[in-house]
């Protein structure tokens, strides 16, 4: 699965502590197991996925505290096969502090469905961060992405470690990050035993607010 998320802050007020985050994501599939029914076993479909969002507010304090609220959802632009069919939205929350040596930080959300074909959602989602600054612009840590299916009653729950890396690229500074997770907790017949993430953060204006300004 491919991931583009571009985040695009919006400052609200001249000190910079507070800001709108609007985050679009957008997922690219490559051959994914589909169901088949005329054969009775699965086939590979590469493709897009659904379209997902976040709007937020956050507010940053002297302390290091970061607060920010919002919406998340989903919208059914996948192609066949790969989308949920269905409109979801709900709550989350980031919970972080940050200071010289690392990173704490909690971001729990839900989402239900609202309206669409699909099946009956309701699952609620838990990332933590627990990251430890290193000489040489090295990070290192773990940042688990938990889920619970409230449908299904089923858990995802990984172990993670995360090891990040910035440099500069140009005038461009960019963080590259490795991760890697094995499952202790899935679904026995379609959960996952591992996953190996790579990704790739560059840092670049907000294009939408300069041509706003």
């Amino acid at each position: 699965m491919v991931l583009f998320k571009p985040v695009f802050p919006f400052p609200m007020g001249d000190d910079g502590t507070q800001n709108l985050f609007i985050r679009p994501v957008l997922a690219y599939a490559i051959d994914q197991p589909i169901p088949d029914m005329n054969v009775g076993g699965f086939k590979s479909k590469s493709g897009f996925a659904d379209l997902g969002f976040d709007v937020a507010i956050g507010k940053s304090y002297d302390s290091g505290l970061i607060l920010i609220g919002g919406i998340q959802g989903t919208l059914p632009i996948g192609t066949d096969g790969l989308t949920g069919d269905q409109y979801r939205f709900g709550p989350e929350f980031i919970v972080a502090n940050i200071n010289a040596s690392r990173i704490l930080a909690a971001f729990p959300a839900h989402q239900w469905d609202v309206s669409g074909d699909g099946p009956s959602y309701s699952t609620s989602t838990l990332e933590l961060f627990a990251m430890k600054f290193l000489p040489g612009a090295w990070t290192v840590g773990t940042q688990p992405k938990m889920s619970y299916d409230w449908k299904t009653n089923q858990a995802t729950i990984p172990l993670n470690l995360t090891v990040r890396k910035v440099v500069n690229i140009g005038n461009t500074p960019m963080q590259l990050a490795v991760g890697f997770d094995y499952y202790i907790e899935k679904d026995d017949d379609f959960g996952p035993d591992y996953g190996l993430i790579f990704s790739i953060t560059p840092v670049v204006p907000n294009f939408i607010y300069n041509w706003l300004q």
